[in-house]
């Protein structure tokens, strides 16, 4: 049975030596081992960044699920600086009921997910003209929606 050995090929953030990089579009990127570990170093936090974005995301569905009899839309946007969560009551004026809820569902988002500025809000139930004056419904996503 053979080994085999891969070569580690190191770059240091102070070394200015120069690197070519050929992912697999056969694009090509020349630059220094500095720039290069540094892009490696963003790619691994915006990888980070995406899994922990989906895991939030997942934590609100599921409170959604738990409390379908209440929530007849939500929506998602980053708005100055922080991820906003928008939902819509059933019931056609402001629930106190949803939201208490929504401020206990706040304090288990910020606990869990502490590298997000995030915050819930109940919205009125509205028509597509007047959710855009909370919404910028070309930017948001629509996490629930109930016809």
């Amino acid at each position: 049975m053979t080994e085999t050995h891969l070569e580690i090929i190191r770059l240091e953030f102070n070394d200015q030596r120069q690197v070519l990089v050929s992912p697999k579009d056969e694009d090509r990127f020349f630059t220094t081992c500095e720039k290069a570990a540094w892009s490696c170093q963003m790619g691994d936090k915006i990888l980070r960044f995406h899994e922990r974005y989906k895991e939030i995301l997942t934590c609100v569905r599921q409170w959604i699920d738990r409390n379908t009899d209440q929530v007849a839309s939500c929506y998602s946007a980053f708005q100055d600086h922080q991820l906003m969560f928008f939902f819509v009551p059933k019931v056609g004026r402001y629930d106190f009921d949803l939201s208490d809820k929504l401020a206990d569902l706040d304090i288990d988002l910020v606990t869990r997910f502490e590298e997000f500025h995030c915050e819930t809000l109940q919205i009125p139930a509205a028509t597509s003209d007047t959710l855009s004056t909370f919404i910028n419904t070309t930017e948001a996503q629509q996490l629930y929606y109930v016809p």
